[in-house]
């Protein structure tokens, strides 16, 4: 997992063929008020997706973990704030779920860490990183964000 600043983007674009596509599409399309969902980034579509997210947040302890199989999850914090959870997931893990037309299996929390995220942070989790994004602890708030998924295959 990394966590950064949007900023520092340029530091880790090359863990991706379409990572810096995404980043200058962040920083010249993307926009708080764009509507919620897929948005694709022409000449990419077999490199990376983008989705807006517009959504009150979930209860942390009653998030499961989920991973993705096809790709590694980039997520942008355009407004608000969010805590995301992060464990690795063992091989042989017995999942609880899966929602195979979004690439989602998820696992039991066993002992995550969190991390409180702002807006202009940055993450990348990758496919064996177990995570759940968009929770909260005391009480629900409001986050805008984009998710890209890097694809891998």
């Amino acid at each position: 997992m990394i966590i950064d600043k949007l900023e520092n983007a340029e530091l880790y674009e090359n863990v991706h063929p379409g990572f810096a596509k995404v980043v200058e599409w962040l920083r010249t399309v993307a926009d708080p008020d764009m509507p919620e969902g897929r948005h694709d980034i022409e000449g990419y579509e077999h490199l990376c997706r983008v989705y807006k997210w517009d959504k009150t947040s979930r209860p942390y302890d009653e998030t499961p973990m989920e991973i993705h199989t096809k790709s590694i999850d980039f997520h942008f914090v355009m407004e608000g704030t969010e805590i995301l959870g992060w464990e690795p997931i063992a091989e042989g893990e017995q999942a609880i779920g899966e929602k195979p037309e979004d690439d989602i299996i998820m696992y039991p929390d066993r002992n995550s860490q969190s991390f409180h995220l702002e807006q202009g942070d940055i993450y990348l989790i990758w496919p064996h990183e177990g995570h759940k994004s968009g929770c909260h602890f005391d009480k629900p708030y409001h986050v805008k964000k984009i998710v890209g998924k890097l694809l891998l295959e």
